[in-house]
């Protein structure tokens, strides 16, 4: 998760050639992080949807029915109910994207370390000399005109 966060500022940056500060790492990290629960809560959504339909329930409690550890039977309960599920899905929820709000930060400050790049055979010392470079030929004039 902290992975997601920090591949999707180093692929951001390898793109664009664009520098993200700590703020916009966090962002980009938190927005990784919600996507990344989206997929998560719909694959387990559906599977509780299906162990519950199916008896998977009765099954785990008849196999788990003189297990010592009270948290046992807790946990089970907590998947019959749809508010111990809730419960859950935003605890992941907070996990996920604050493992992937992490990752973004670090991303931010250790993409970006590399003092010179080449870009189409042209070497930069950063990304806004780059820029600068870019909005001077766009803004030249044309060769026959002054």
């Amino acid at each position: 998760m902290v992975g997601g966060g920090y591949f999707a500022v180093f692929f951001y940056r390898r793109r664009t050639g664009h520098l993200l500060n700590l703020g916009a790492g966090l962002r980009m990290g938190w927005i990784t992080g919600v996507m990344m629960f989206a997929i998560v809560a719909v694959l387990f959504t559906a599977f509780v949807i299906v162990f519950n339909v199916s008896g998977g329930i009765e099954v785990l409690q008849s196999q788990f029915r003189n297990a010592s550890d009270p948290k046992v039977q807790e946990a089970l309960q907590t998947l019959r109910s749809g508010s111990g599920v809730a419960i859950f899905l935003m605890q992941l929820f907070l996990f996920i994207t604050c493992l992937s709000m992490i990752g973004g930060a670090l991303g931010a400050k250790l993409v970006g370390r590399a003092s010179r790049h080449r870009m189409a055979g042209i070497s930069f010392d950063d990304s806004d000399s780059r820029e600068d470079d870019c909005h001077r030929q766009c803004l030249a004039p044309p060769n026959g005109s002054r």
